[in-house]
């Protein structure tokens, strides 16, 4: 279980990940847990933007190769919001809306304004494929941060 609240002020940004995967899927541990629950809620200058909540729970009919997830095996929220984070998450709006839907896709994203920003989702099938997809979002922090935060992830 997790919760996360963020409280900002006017000019504050955030770039805010929270992402999950099945398991070890090489050793038949595919969603082989009895519950995850996931909560991130967002506020600013005291006005609720976010409220994003996901709960996956084997007595709700969910565990193994749960049909929920379908051949996905990670998910991702990505949630950009802040003036200096404005044209990235206009970018990944726009990006989005660009992609068509593919049968039988590797993974699946979508992205939505947001509260100012934006809300990203991300679906795959392999963990690295998502991890990349979310370094090419993020390239643009380095210039933000003064460093490239992906350097030190593994």
């Amino acid at each position: 279980r997790q919760t996360q609240h963020f409280e900002l002020q006017v000019g504050a940004g955030l770039v805010l990940l929270d992402w999950y995967t099945a398991g070890r899927t090489a050793r038949g541990e595919r969603w082989q847990f009895s519950r995850l629950a996931s909560r991130n809620e967002v506020v600013l200058a005291g006005r609720r933007i976010l409220w994003d909540a996901i709960r996956l729970d084997a007595r709700s009919g969910f565990q193994g190769t749960a049909p929920q997830t379908g051949r996905y095996n990670c998910f991702a929220t990505l949630f950009l919001v802040g003036d200096a984070l404005a044209l990235p998450a206009a970018a990944m709006v726009q990006a989005s809306a660009a992609t068509p839907v593919v049968k039988q896709a590797t993974h699946l994203a979508t992205a939505s304004s947001v509260g100012g920003g934006v809300l990203l989702r991300l679906a795959g099938v392999e963990v690295e494929t998502i991890g990349r997809i979310l370094h090419q979002h993020l390239r643009f922090l380095g210039d933000v941060l003064g460093d490239d935060p992906w350097q030190r992830k593994w």
